[in-house]
């Protein structure tokens, strides 16, 4: 046989052999690899897919002295927006928890067995670490007292200010900071004419009374926190409503009961009593003070105690301090120029005090969903005076500390601070404190001077001639409520012609005493919760990311009873037979399905098909509830949802061990599992780091069918409130790995699903 005849034969037999062989199959996680990068090309090697880190926070003692329960949240409570991130006792002084990674600060609330709030505030984080510890000492706080007291009552140059029939009524002392050297002689220094604070062309004045102590951190509350009380839509938003004509004062009669008056009892024998000015809307110089009284004395010798002139200038330009980019925070007098319409940069102050009077009112109307406009707040610290055998108090001997069986009141001077200062005369007219100008929080010490609510709401409606308050009922300035377990106490100052009564003038967290017998108007807070997003790795086209889609929502905390991870349900837009499962930190795997009567993951949604797609379309009228699966975490008190969470037999699980298990065709034998980076294998990090699951906050907007991530989240630009707003795709998600503004910022909500779920509530503990 001729060679070229054999070798055509044995090429024939080859290729007769080749025919036969089975064809190379590649894995699907590779084919998955190779489109992603096609698509967005090698991703960073320490993109790790997950919004978030492990924080460890460190308590000093002495800051929750007192206290039972230590919360840290991710904002002030009491809005739908927050959520609980750990729960533990207070005498823990380190613990950790999950956090999402763009927060900078959150917010601490220890409370006592009572439920009494002991501290509270926003604290930063710096390096992965939750500093928890005292911002600064206490106004004029040394080893001893130094906050003494001085009876103006008949001081002349203070009296000058006061109309007769005060002088013959209260006894009034003013409060002054010994430590710092005043003598009380400067208090007749001011040169003849107005003093202008603002300009502070004598400082004299102010510096013989305590000023407001703030923070030396930051730790101002945003806009969008305080709109939650104040905004518009707001429990205690500004003004009458304008549709009703009815006042916060009238919507909250029934359940805050303000006909009672506004008193409060020391939580504690011995309890610290402060007070947080946290905001104001305010139009007037107001003056505050407090007194206080023992259990069962009548409205007569109520009205005979000592009453201490605690803010000599109570506005909220003098009490807040405001802050444009999260950083600098500014005294208003500091604040001046040509803005006059109302946007960000430098406000022109004498417009706004003499034409809308309400600066903070106006950043609440015009920035409340913002989170870089924020106010700082100030406190003031009560003290306490012994009395005398004379039945004058011992204004040397005071002490930070309360007794138990008194009561504590409060009250304003309309205008205060401009009358006194004025020595009763300014521009040639008499400009005294009268009795019309006292606002007390005890309703029948209103009504003892003659003041009533004859006054008209800015709506027009006439309170006084509502049912519920009559002519014969007791005027009424001072509200308290609890949010979120905080006193709050809310002032209206009121004007002289007419008055809107929304009770938000001076908004005040009161801190050591008992709460009022009220339900709680803030909303609980849920767990902080995520959301996970997934690809089954059907197919390698569309990178939707809501073959899988559920939520998780947990807090860390010492208390076993408390501690599990609940599961939601959220999404199958994956058309193959797939399951969740859970890998715990022991290396057991769990089929959540299986274990819960879902068979596959489509059934988790009530359905019967496993291969239907649920809730992966913008209808929001065609959906179906998930359902919530609780995994005891009783045995793994450190269990986290961090990349750096743990490793399992060299495989890693960096979404808190969950995965996909995909079924083979009809059968119950798992053919692959689909893990949050892809399979790993020693030395091949790109493909260790092509995200099958990406780990988001519960606010995240899943893509719609087909729909790839990289077109619902594309970039683009929006126009924000007052500047152009870059926005960032996925693709440069892909490149930071700390940029997490994409995840709520699509191009185009029609191509997202707009959902509602916002995490899962516990039913242990009576906070979340």
């Amino acid at each position: 046989m001729r060679f070229t005849h054999f070798l055509a034969i044995s090429l024939c037999g080859i290729a007769n052999v080749a025919c036969q062989m089975d064809e190379i199959e590649v894995p699907r996680e590779e084919l998955f690899t190779r489109a992603f990068i096609k698509e967005f090309g090698i991703p960073d090697p320490d993109q790790d897919w997950n919004v978030a880190t492990r924080v460890t926070a460190n308590v000093d003692p002495a800051l929750v002295r007192g206290a039972e329960t230590i919360c840290v949240y991710d904002c002030m409570p009491g809005g739908p927006d927050c959520q609980l991130a750990a729960r533990f006792s207070a005498s823990t002084t380190s613990f950790d928890f999950d956090f999402a990674k763009g927060n900078t600060r959150a917010y601490i609330q220890a409370t006592d067995a009572k439920g009494t709030v002991v501290a509270s505030g926003y604290y930063p984080i710096e390096n992965g670490v939750l500093k928890v510890a005292n911002r600064t000492s206490r106004a004029g706080e040394t080893t001893a007292c130094t906050i003494k007291a001085k009876d103006i009552s008949t001081y002349d140059e203070i009296t000058s200010g006061f109309s007769s029939d005060i002088n013959k009524r209260f006894s009034i002392y003013g409060m002054y900071d010994s430590s710092k050297g005043s003598d009380w002689v400067c208090w007749g220094t001011p040169e003849a004419g107005h003093l202008d604070f603002r300009n502070n062309k004598n400082t004299d004045v102010q510096n013989c009374y305590l000023g407001p102590t703030f923070s030396a951190i930051d730790d101002g509350r945003t806009v969008a926190d305080l709109s939650k009380i104040v905004g518009p839509n707001g429990v205690f938003h500004e003004g009458a409503d304008k549709t009703t004509g009815q006042c916060n004062l009238e919507r909250y009669a029934e359940k805050l009961n303000p006909a009672a008056g506004v008193t409060y009892k020391p939580a504690v024998d011995g309890t610290k009593i402060s007070i947080e000015y946290i905001y104001g809307s305010a139009c007037f110089n107001n003056s505050l003070g407090y007194f206080y009284y023992k259990e069962g004395a009548s409205n007569d010798e109520i009205l005979k105690s000592p009453m201490f002139l605690m803010a000599f200038d109570a506005s909220p330009w003098n009490n807040t301090k405001r802050s444009f980019n999260k950083e600098d925070y500014f005294d208003f007098s500091e604040m001046n120029g040509t803005d006059t319409e109302g946007t960000k940069g430098n406000w022109d102050l004498a417009y706004w005090i003499n034409r809308a009077g309400m600066l903070p009112a106006n950043d609440i109307e015009m920035y409340q969903n913002e989170g870089t406009t924020r106010y700082k707040p100030s406190t003031y610290n009560l003290v306490y005076y012994p009395m005398g055998e004379d039945g004058k108090p011992k204004v040397d001997e005071g002490r930070y500390e309360f007794p138990a069986d008194v009561r504590i009141g409060f009250f304003i001077i309309c205008q205060g601070y401009p009358k006194m200062i004025s020595k009763g005369s300014k521009y040639g007219q008499e400009y005294k404190v009268g009795k019309e100008d006292f606002r007390f929080s005890i309703p029948a010490l209103n009504r003892e001077l003659g003041n009533s609510f004859k006054q008209n709401h800015l709506s027009g409606k006439y309170l006084h001639n509502d049912n519920r308050f009559t002519d014969a009922d007791n005027p009424m300035w001072f509200v308290t409520y609890n949010w979120n377990q905080e006193v709050v106490m809310g002032v209206e100052d009121g004007t002289y012609d007419n008055c809107d009564h929304d009770m938000n003038d001076i908004l005040f967290f009161v801190h050591g005493v008992e709460p009022p017998p009220t339900e709680d108007l803030g909303e609980d807070p849920v767990p902080e919760s995520w959301i996970v997003a997934c690809e089954d790795l059907g197919s390698f086209h569309d990178f939707d990311f809501n073959d899988v889609v559920f939520g998780l929502s947990y807090f860390a905390t010492d208390k076993n009873e408390d501690r599990c991870l609940k599961v939601k349900a959220l999404a199958a837009g994956g058309t193959l037979p797939v399951q969740l499962m859970w890998t715990a930190p022991n290396g057991k795997q769990h089929d959540l399905g299986a274990e819960n009567g879902y068979p596959r993951w489509n059934n988790w949604f009530g359905v019967s098909n496993e291969n239907q797609v649920v809730n992966c379309n913008h209808n929001r009228d065609y959906r179906f509830d998930g359902a919530t699966v609780t995994i005891d975490l009783k045995e793994f008190p450190d269990y986290s949802i961090s990349p750096n969470s743990y490793l399992n037999e060299g495989e890693k699980y960096p979404m808190g061990g969950f995965s996909i298990g995909v079924y083979e065709d009809g059968g119950y034998k798992f053919t692959r599992e689909v893990k949050p980076l892809g399979q790993y294998q020693e030395g091949d990090e790109t493909w260790s780091k092509t995200p099958q699951m990406i780990l988001l906050h519960r606010t995240w907007r899943w893509p719609i069918e087909n729909k790839p991530i990289f077109d619902a989240y594309s970039g683009g630009a929006v126009t924000g409130s007052d500047k152009y707003v870059k926005q960032a795709g996925f693709r440069d998600w892909i490149k930071d790995k700390y940029n997490i503004e994409w995840t709520s910022l699509p191009s185009d909500t029609e191509v997202v699903v707009e959902h509602n779920w916002n995490g899962e509530k516990f039913t242990s503990g009576s906070k979340q």
